[in-house]
């Protein structure tokens, strides 16, 4: 399934040229025909290229992968909680222990330790943290044997591949047990015991030209993609945006301002306060890339987890709106709010008299503009409010007990589990979408 997702604002971009373009160093400085950046079009499929799983046997190989990672494991948890000053607190341990003092290291994965020397006087306890290492499974050795020069982090119940920094790992650990909190929240009805599963798997890419090759070998349909679900193996890969195409123009852009800004450049006022603009904007950079990866792997996170939780069949076929519909419902950081992005170009459709009628919507075998892709969205939103959920529930249940497109009109398909036929259905959707 593919989406065409403007995670980037092309608002960023805008705002670089336009202080490009006006900044000031004592007279205006102006750009010979700026290079206007395009937004940022990521590209995501659910790669489908099999359900089954084939069966694993251990390996004495295995074996011995398994107890070094289990080693790294136990090596980087904490042992103990630190409480000092009243209220303060780090998670590590006791490296050394003297008559006046002590020495506590707290340690950050792969990415460094910090220890801090701390006086008796100051320390209000030392407790134990009794928390075991998480099972390292054959699935995970698997996994990590496939991507041996990444670090190895495991959170239950996502298992991360990745160069990132510790901090980052933190980060995006945290993002997606909450976003696998809410999907069960928002959609637990469709979920069964035996649906449920501790070990998710995701591999971040940090380099643009390693994801590309990567991508020629797994999936050779996507070349150009930032990311994509392969339901065979139940992974989520998706490349850091710091290093994907748009960002590298920006920073290229950068140095081109800079390199025709050097010899204008005559007073230290004015070499401080381009040093200051090209400080800001490399940051704007550096943060739009990290929110648009977050978004990125909201998104596609969103599908992997319809697919383990069994809310979606992988043998779907069709009805392109339901997995777009629900991985965009789950994009932002409270499910079915504000989405600037989408709503914008609803928005714009609807002002334009661009909508897609919803019956064509409906029938879609994918979505393929991101205007499908705001109105699966919003459509989504619409039925997921109270008044419609047990409704949608029914027709989700549905397509995944048969995942073959249901005959017939589309329209009167969906139709069947609401209180209301198609006309209706598409006048109080239009009607939601122009509240919004």
């Amino acid at each position: 399934m593919k989406s065409r997702v403007s995670f980037l604002l092309a608002g960023l971009i805008v705002s670089v040229l336009l202080m490009a373009t006006s900044f000031y160093v004592g007279r205006p400085t102006r750009l010979e025909n700026p290079v206007v950046l395009p937004p940022l079009q990521t590209i995501f499929r659910t790669v489908q290229i099999s359900p089954h799983r084939k069966a694993l046997v251990w390996t004495d190989e295995d074996r011995t992968v398994q107890a070094e990672l289990n080693k790294a494991l136990v090596a980087a948890g904490p042992v103990q909680r630190l409480i000092y000053d009243r209220a303060k607190t780090m998670d590590g341990r006791v490296v050394e222990d003297h008559p006046g003092y002590i020495v506590f290291t707290e340690t950050f994965g792969a990415n460094g330790e910090m220890s801090v020397t701390l006086p008796r006087e100051r320390i209000v306890r030392i407790e134990p943290l009794n928390v075991p290492a998480p099972e390292v499974t054959l699935r995970d050795v698997r996994f990590f044997r496939e991507f041996p020069d990444k670090q190895f982090y495991k959170k239950p119940p996502y298992t991360l591949l990745t160069e990132e920094s510790f901090f980052a790992v933190e980060q995006i650990v945290k993002q997606q047990q909450e976003l696998y909190t809410q999907f069960v929240d928002r959609v637990g009805a469709l979920i069964t015991a035996t649906d449920r599963r501790e070990d998710i798997q995701l591999v971040i890419f940090s380099d643009a030209d390693e994801y590309a090759a990567y991508v020629c070998r797994s999936a050779p349909d996507i070349k150009g993609s930032v990311g994509f679900y392969n339901v065979a193996q139940d992974q989520l890969v998706v490349l850091h945006q710091r290093d994907a195409d748009w960002a590298a123009e920006g920073r290229r852009k950068i140095a081109e301002i800079e390199e025709q800004q050097r010899g204008q450049l005559k007073t230290e006022r004015e070499r401080r306060r381009f040093a200051q603009w090209k400080q800001e904007n490399e940051g704007r950079l550096r943060a739009q890339a990290v929110e648009s990866t977050r978004r990125a792997i909201r998104h596609e996170g969103a599908h992997q987890l319809a697919f383990t939780l069994g809310v979606q069949s992988p043998f779907q076929r069709g009805r392109g709106w339901v997995s777009e519909g629900l991985a965009t419902f789950f994009e932002t950081d409270k499910p079915g709010g504000a989405n600037d992005s989408r709503l914008d170009e609803l928005k714009s459709a609807l002002a334009g008299g661009q909508l897609v009628p919803l019956r064509l919507l409906l029938a879609m075998e994918r979505c393929e503009s991101a205007r499908d892709y705001a109105e699966a969205w919003s459509l989504t939103c619409l039925l997921m409010q109270p008044e419609y959920r047990t409704g949608f529930f029914n027709y989700l249940d549905e397509l995944r007990r048969h995942p073959a497109p249901f005959s017939g009109d589309p329209e009167d398909g969906l139709c069947r589990f609401l209180p209301f036929g198609p006309e209706e259905l598409e006048s109080r959707w239009r009607a939601f979408i122009s509240k919004l």
